[in-house]
């Protein structure tokens, strides 16, 4: 019994279609200006912007959208906080400048603290009724930032 074309074909194992490419995103409300503060207020202008200009990743469901707009929400809310990081970054900027760079703290380091009081000994030593201001002086124990390396430690 001979074989058709089409009921060669129909056999075959179907071709996966390939998801739609996603779009690019958006271009920023406020490109480069070539100043460094005005691009800095910009980006968080931008960065709270961008959610309302792209829509969400249809791949990722219900709870994708869900997702984007309280992401979306939640930028706007945080908004003005960036700005207001951002710009006492910029006013502190020129004062920083004037100090050379410092060494980072890490664990076992050195500490020399401020003298201060408790109201427990060493400080407060009966019968004296007021504390003695004492400096702290030891190693850096348990400060710090695990997410923060230092010569790659």
């Amino acid at each position: 019994m001979p074989v058709s074309v089409s009921t060669v074909n129909s056999m075959r194992p179907r071709v996966s279609s390939k998801p739609p490419a996603p779009k690019a995103p958006a271009p920023p409300l406020i490109g480069d200006t070539g100043n460094a503060k005005v691009n800095a207020v910009a980006d968080v202008i931008n960065q709270t912007a961008a959610p309302f200009q792209n829509a969400p990743d249809p791949a990722r469901g219900t709870l994708g959208v869900v997702e984007h707009g309280i992401g979306a929400v939640m930028g706007v809310v945080g908004a003005p906080f960036q700005l207001l990081d951002t710009g006492f970054a910029m006013i502190t900027a020129p004062l920083a400048a004037l100090f050379p760079g410092m060494p980072a703290a890490t664990l076992s380091m050195p500490h020399l603290g401020p003298p201060h009081a408790h109201a427990h000994p060493p400080s407060l030593t009966p019968p004296n009724p007021v504390p003695v201001p004492l400096p702290s002086i030891g190693t850096v124990m348990v400060a710090g930032c695990v997410s923060v390396l230092i010569g790659g430690m």
